[in-house]
């Protein structure tokens, strides 16, 4: 008998990782648990497994909303095991929280009967990071290994869709472009010029770099902070900063993606080709921009009567400095302890 309407409905009402799932599961009266659902407010309080609160959950969940989803899976072609079937894992059965309902497009292995290995890791992953982990992954898997993982971001990046990519290289590439050059030369920069647009340049990256949270990546957003920063000042124009921005963060991004389809030594050769051709139209940049005319000298000088001194002074004893400072610093440190 298909009880699969009976176990998403019961997830529905009790959550994805309800341990209740398992009791239920080895209770004998409910082997069948068309039973438990039939019996209606008497026999979920007659089990004496459940709480007032979950008892209303289960009177609240109406059982269509079950038919809703198994007819999606339908539509789209998804198998649904629920944790009373046979082809339901053991090794997933057997754990505290076992889901009611496991959902699989594609076919579904004898999980129980291979080597299995569970890739998790920070969400925060460096190249490197993610790197090692495609290449153990990868190797693994040419030995015959299942390799599972929850295909989150960063570590786990390497069983993303092409949708996922695309979500990825929006989320990391176009909205900071848009929104950290606004908050970071749009308004924290202007804020700042009546001090000088030097100070304004300085200052603004210091904290983009902070905000990175990371000591890795502070001092590198750091200097992408001041050559944008200076882009702005010079064009007294936010977008084209936002273009720097967005190339460096995509190229970063395309480089990551590519990583999850080549070798290493393919890999290693492609970074070191894209940095090298980036360094070369960077130094060709400045030259012609120099040939042109550019000067490195800020027109817009303070207009506040203070010295550097007093104005570094000023900058750090600012509230809204001190607390971005101290929040950015701490969630620096948490990163590095791996907290």
């Amino acid at each position: 008998m298909n009880n699969n309407r009976y176990w998403i409905w019961l997830s529905l009402a009790l959550g994805y990782d309800n341990p209740k799932v398992k009791r239920l599961y080895e209770t004998e009266e409910y082997m069948d648990i068309s039973v438990f659902y039939n019996g209606q407010d008497f026999e979920w309080r007659f089990c004496g497994i459940f709480t007032e609160k979950e008892i209303n959950h289960l009177e609240e969940t109406p059982i269509e909303k079950a038919d809703e989803i198994i007819s999606k899976c339908e539509s789209l072609g998804y198998s649904i095991f629920a944790i009373d079937n046979d082809r339901y894992p053991n090794c997933l059965r057997n754990i505290d929280t076992p889901p009611a309902v496991i959902y699989v497009s594609g076919y579904l292995p004898r999980v129980d009967n291979l080597l299995t290995i569970a890739i998790v890791g920070t969400r925060k992953a460096t190249t490197y990071g993610k790197k090692v982990a495609y290449s153990i992954s990868h190797n693994l898997s040419k030995c015959k290994v299942t390799i599972i993982s929850g295909g989150a971001t960063g570590v786990e990046f390497t069983t993303k869709t092409p949708l996922d990519q695309v979500i990825y290289f929006i989320c990391i590439a176009i909205i900071p472009a848009l929104t950290e050059e606004f908050m970071f030369r749009g308004v924290i920069l202007n804020s700042f010029r009546k001090f000088g647009d030097g100070f304004a340049i300085l200052m603004s990256s210091l904290l983009f770099g902070f905000m990175h949270g990371n000591f890795v990546q502070i001092p590198f957003a750091f200097i992408v902070g001041l050559a944008c920063g200076f882009i702005v000042v010079k064009t007294n124009s936010i977008i084209p900063a936002m273009v720097l921005h967005l190339l460096n963060n995509g190229i970063s991004v395309i480089i990551d993606i590519v990583a999850n389809y080549v070798g290493d030594n393919l890999y290693s050769v492609i970074s070191s080709v894209v940095i090298f051709v980036l360094t070369l139209l960077g130094f060709i940049s400045i030259v012609l921009l120099i040939k042109k005319g550019l000067n490195f000298k800020f027109g817009n000088k303070s207009i506040v009567s203070l010295g550097a001194k007093d104005r570094i002074v000023q900058f750090f004893a600012n509230p809204g400095t001190i607390i971005l400072l101290s929040f950015f610093i701490i969630e620096a440190f948490i990163t590095l302890i791996g907290f």
